[in-house]
């Protein structure tokens, strides 16, 4: 269960995690140093705020406890220097210098505990946030708000939706006290997910495109980007591409300047072009995610997806070139075991497609070998299936793609999403990028 836990608790659940390697397990060591201290730091600006001889003296009160936060965050700033934990850049949500020491922390916190987020540490995460909310003095409404908000992401994302619902309608009042655009953006793109996780496709479509507004009026990039991501994927489920690919295209917008959160966003456009059986498109939108030098996990998605491409393409030298890289990345890295996996099978998939079982073949077993070994099940049955298959017919034709996302768009819906189509095209040169890496 998802519940607020001591650094400490908190850590170890996340460490018994079996995906956890020992590189992992050394950064989440320094999280855990980073959450004793703001332990520490909430037991400091409470111990100054009641200092016993200055008890009746509110303005010592005040004094001690902004000098108290503002040491802590510079303890807290070197820490997460020191241990490398905070490498995603500033929190959402600006902060300014001027901000009192309490609403500094508090942004900090989130940066930490979104990188911990990122890395499957919900329980250290979560606890983090929660920990900030002990302090005596509160930080500004805004940023109690992005704090609720972080939480019930990762209450989301561990299943936990009756505390998430809970925790977005808190938001949400907490918006409306301080009439702020910006907080009704993240209660309304969270709601909207809940919505979209519980199959209520008409709600999520109200919540996105009510986030949308807010989001502009907030000016806060990141929330555009998740609103339009959100409506692009309510589209596409509902077979309406000319939208996904205006709204996917809108989200893609709303992340500029940011390399990885561009990444992110054009590989969802590149996998919604190539199951509407767009596969130029898609393999040009999937060079322009290798461009930006993802994350590893999303380097991987982002070549295999290229492979599938351009096999379907005809382009066997594309094919080859992703592969290689794919075979690469897999050799010289213990971790991302499922990201790695799930290339090889692409790989193995996209051979398949372009008429080349013996290459399919072996990257079907090196794929059924990893998931078997961290016990990844649809991918041991999947690869199983097509190893089957090419061995009783080593020289049968290429097994037809399968369409993940439904049916072909209509002729209407391919010209409908031309003007899209055509800018991915125009993003990367997939030889040259590949050429790179």
């Amino acid at each position: 269960m998802l519940v607020p836990r001591t650094p400490l608790q908190a850590y170890l659940l996340d460490a018994a995690e079996p995906e956890v390697d020992a590189q992992a397990d050394r950064w989440l060591a320094g999280v855990l140093t980073y959450g004793t201290a703001l332990e520490r730091a909430v037991l400091t600006a409470g111990a100054a705020a009641t200092v016993p001889e200055k008890a009746g003296d509110a303005r010592f009160q005040d004094s001690a406890g902004v000098i108290a936060l503002d040491a802590e965050y510079d303890h807290l700033c070197a820490l997460a220097e020191e241990h490398g934990i905070a490498g995603l850049g500033v929190a959402p949500g600006s902060v300014q210098p001027s901000d009192d020491g309490q609403t500094r922390i508090s942004a900090l916190t989130r940066t930490v505990a979104e990188e911990a987020e990122q890395r499957g540490a919900l329980h250290l995460a979560y606890s983090l946030l929660a920990l900030g909310e002990r302090f005596p003095r509160a930080a500004s409404p805004l940023e109690r708000g992005r704090v609720l908000a972080h939480r019930a992401r990762i209450a989301r994302k561990a299943d936990e939706t009756a505390i998430a619902e809970e925790l977005y309608r808190r938001v949400q009042a907490l918006a409306e006290d301080c009439s702020s655009d910006e907080l009704r953006a993240r209660a309304l793109i969270g709601r909207g997910v809940l919505a979209h996780s519980k199959g209520n496709y008409p709600a999520a479509r109200r919540f996105y495109t009510k986030a949308a507004r807010r989001a502009k009026s907030s000016c806060e990039p990141s929330l555009i980007r998740h609103a339009y991501h959100g409506l692009m994927v309510v589209a596409a489920k509902h077979g309406e591409l000319d939208r996904a690919f205006k709204a996917g295209w809108l989200a893609f917008r709303g992340a500029a300047g940011d390399p990885h959160a561009e990444a992110d966003m054009l590989l969802n456009l590149a996998q919604l072009a190539f199951d509407a059986g767009h596969e130029r498109a898609a393999l040009h939108a999937f060079a322009a995610a290798l461009a930006r030098e993802p994350a590893p996990w999303r380097r991987l998605a982002a070549l295999g997806g290229a492979a599938r491409a351009a096999a379907a393409l005809g382009e066997r030298e594309l094919l080859e070139a992703c592969a290689r890289r794919i075979e690469a990345y897999d050799a010289a890295s213990a971790s991302f075991a499922y990201p790695r996996a799930a290339a090889l099978w692409e790989a193995a998939r996209a051979y398949s497609t372009a008429g080349m079982p013996a290459e399919s073949l072996v990257f079907a077993r090196r794929t059924n070998a990893l998931a078997s070994a961290h016990e990844f099940h649809e991918l041991v049955l999947e690869s199983e299936q097509l190893i089957a298959h090419l061995m009783q017919t080593p020289t049968s034709p290429a097994i037809v793609r399968r369409q993940d996302a439904g049916t072909k768009p209509s002729a209407a819906s391919r010209v409908a999403g031309h003007a899209v189509l055509r800018r991915l095209t125009l993003l990367a040169h997939p030889e040259r990028v590949l050429a790179h890496l």
